[in-house]
């Protein structure tokens, strides 16, 4: 860590779990990055970086102010955004197909004083309870001026539906909030104010491990989907949601479906400026089946792939966007889906830096010949 600039220096097989603990420890400082302890900074910052943060900070990936890349030629370059611009243009989104990232320079951040945190489970109801539910809390999202201060995330799981939110800032502004806002759950679930910076990431990675099982290995299956302002989800869409999860066979009991409030700092940046083009996304929906040790039965994957074609036949007719960091090998035109309008310009950086395709897996950007 610089100690005047505060620019600090990572390597890419650092996990977040440790990242969290050394930017601390080495000037009381932090930086936007997910809940998922076990997860390496070595793909975390070049395909996204979505977290506890990104509404006011921005991706990870945002952070990065150079990185040193291994080509595929074997030569050895430093990326930034005054030398090999194009590749460092790529590798904000799309490392994997151009290149090894041997070492990240970010930016830092000073540590947020403290926040309110609350979680809601809901464990009873029936398709319209759970449809009001879900409507109560996408209205709160929708706004289009809502603080960047807080952040907000809705699991539909086996037994139920649990709302987890973040309100950075003084208890005196998250009752102002509650009130401006109407929060429905607040007052029945489990609400604490937390002023370290470890308790509140861990609080988020409680969730994460709640939800997906964090460390264990298993064998799963994930889809995710974004949402624009226009394409949040009408009462029709909720019903036809709830209806197939309450009605469709799983395949496993072990699923998820997350839901992400993002949208703030990470959408003050212009699509065309990173190879990540999510930009306009105000909501994630993400889905997991885990099915112990072996390949993901047919059945799992069917209720998943069944899961969001619901969602997507209930919504406005538009481009499917997925987050390249949730890999669906089953994906159809998987390269539009996760890098979109930018995908030109990828495959064009592409045919000069790796024209052999190198780094390549079934996903990958190509070749263009």
């Amino acid at each position: 860590m610089d100690p005047d600039t505060h620019v600090a220096t990572i390597g890419p097989g650092t996990n977040l779990g440790d990242l969290q603990d050394r930017l601390l420890h080495a000037g009381g400082r932090a930086m936007s990055h997910g809940s998922c302890p076990q997860v390496g900074v070595g793909g975390h910052f070049t395909i996204g970086g979505l977290g506890l943060m990104s509404r006011q900070w921005g991706t990870a990936l945002d952070h990065v102010l150079e990185a040193e890349v291994v080509l595929a030629n074997s030569s050895v370059v430093t990326a930034s955004d005054t030398q090999n611009q194009d590749i460092f243009w790529a590798i904000k989104g799309a490392a994997a197909s151009f290149g090894i990232v041997t070492e990240f320079k970010v930016r830092t951040q000073e540590l947020p004083k403290g926040a309110t945190q609350y979680t809601y489970t809901f464990s009873q109801g029936d398709v319209l309870d759970k449809v009001k539910l879900f409507q109560a809390w996408q209205s709160i999202i929708a706004k289009t001026n809502i603080t960047r201060n807080y952040s907000t995330e809705l699991t539909i799981f086996q037994n139920g539906i649990v709302i987890t939110g973040s309100f950075f800032g003084t208890t005196e502004e998250f009752e102002e909030f509650e009130q401006e806002n109407s929060l429905p759950f607040r007052n029945k679930g489990n609400v604490a104010y937390i002023t370290n910076w470890l308790a509140l990431v861990a609080h988020a990675a409680e969730n994460y491990l709640v939800s997906i099982g964090g460390a264990l290995l298993t064998s799963f299956y994930s889809k995710s989907v974004s949402f624009t302002t226009d394409e949040l989800f009408t009462e029709r869409g909720l019903v036809a949601l709830f209806t197939y999860l309450d009605t469709a066979p799983k395949g496993s009991e072990n699923w998820w479906v997350i839901f992400d409030l993002e949208g703030g700092a990470t959408n003050d940046v212009p699509m065309n400026a990173t190879a990540y083009v999510h930009r306009d996304a105000v909501m994630w929906m993400q889905s997991y089946a885990v099915v112990g040790f072996e390949p993901p039965a047919f059945i799992a994957r069917r209720f998943l792939d069944r899961l969001h074609q619901v969602v997507i036949e209930n919504r406005p007719p538009g481009p499917l966007r997925s987050y390249p960091g949730y890999v669906d090998p089953y994906l159809a035109n998987g390269q539009m889906a996760y890098w979109g309008s930018n995908l030109e310009r990828l495959q064009s950086i592409k045919s000069l830096v790796d024209p052999d395709d190198v780094f390549h897996n079934p996903q990958s950007v190509a070749v263009v010949p």
